[in-house]
């Protein structure tokens, strides 16, 4: 028994520190107004380091994707062939490159075969098909197979 009261009063000694580490657990758990600072000061802080990139500054970019994707441009464009215009284009095909040259200047072909183009291209409308005048015989033939005349409306009524 005596044995058992020694255990009791060393383990009291240990529960009180398992004790404060509990409450010191608990305490940083809890949500407090100084917590709320800090965490928006750090939001903060984060916010201003974003980087706004792209034609209308609508990608925003950590200072380590940032660094990420200028050294993979770094690494791409190291092995790049440099293509200058053919001389027979017209006036309109040279300003049409001129300007998606301007626009993007990181236009390149890589070793891989892959042109790094940044710049979208404009949609072009399809051309209309023109029917010829078998296939307007044809369309008519069948309108005029399932057409219904006002004479066999009223025999079926």
């Amino acid at each position: 028994m005596k044995n058992t009261r020694k255990n009791s009063t060393s383990s009291s000694s240990s529960d009180s520190d398992s004790d404060d580490e509990m409450r010191a657990r608990l305490l940083a758990a809890c949500v407090s107004a100084e917590m709320i600072k800090e965490s928006s000061k750090k939001m903060s802080k984060i916010k201003d380091k974003i980087i706004k990139v792209g034609p209308y500054e609508d990608i925003e970019l950590s200072p380590q994707q940032y660094k990420r994707v200028a050294e993979l441009l770094q690494e791409l464009s190291d092995q790049t062939f440099d293509f200058r215009e053919p001389k027979k284009k017209t006036n309109k095909r040279l300003l049409e490159q001129e300007r998606i040259f301007d626009e993007c200047p990181s236009l390149r072909m890589i070793s891989t075969g892959a042109l790094i183009n940044l710049v979208d291209e404009p949609s072009r409308k399809k051309k209309r098909k023109k029917i010829t005048k078998e296939q307007e015989d044809e369309k008519l033939a069948a309108i005029a197979s399932m057409a219904v005349t006002f004479d066999q409306i009223k025999t079926m009524v």
